[in-house]
């Protein structure tokens, strides 16, 4: 979910981990602004074997950890990710967790962005959000046969 006040400084990412019972997890949000190929980054996040798609190329991401902290990338050349700063990421019940990013550290509408979602569990590919259409188990399985996964941002 995302929640934006127009008034307030902040956007709020609210994600259902269900992978809470392990002991270590993260879950990825890359976030494309635009839509354009080309414009942002395709590869994840140093130490995640995959990609988005081309379209889906994102301008930034934020990871949060059952560790309770979250970081905040931006998209940079040559496929990498400069780090924005640390944030607290916090673990509700039910496996809720939930980071608040100020308003001036993202530009644009969130409501016209893709999604790119996944979660590990102690390292592991565990789970990704997907569109409608899409196997999540052909996405997955490429993981599975030690490939990188191609993961589909979600929209509106």
């Amino acid at each position: 979910m995302v929640a934006v006040d127009s008034e307030a400084v902040q956007l709020t990412w609210v994600i259902e981990v269900s992978t809470a019972e392990a002991a270590t997890w993260d879950v990825d949000v890359y976030m494309d602004l635009n839509h354009r190929p080309g414009s942002g980054n395709r590869r994840l996040l140093p130490g995640r074997n995959g990609f988005v798609r081309d379209e889906d190329a994102w301008e930034f991401a934020i990871t949060a950890g059952s560790d309770g902290t979250a970081e905040v990338f931006q998209a940079g050349g040559a496929e990498r990710a400069r780090s924005l700063g640390k944030l607290p990421a916090t673990l509700g019940p039910g496996g809720t967790v939930t980071v608040e990013v100020p308003r001036g550290v993202l530009r644009g509408d969130p409501s016209r962005w893709g999604y790119a979602v996944s979660a590990r569990a102690g390292g592991t590919l565990s789970d990704i959000m997907i569109p409608p259409g899409v196997s999540q188990i052909e996405v997955l399985g490429a993981a599975a046969e030690g490939l990188a996964v191609v993961i589909p941002a979600v929209r509106r």
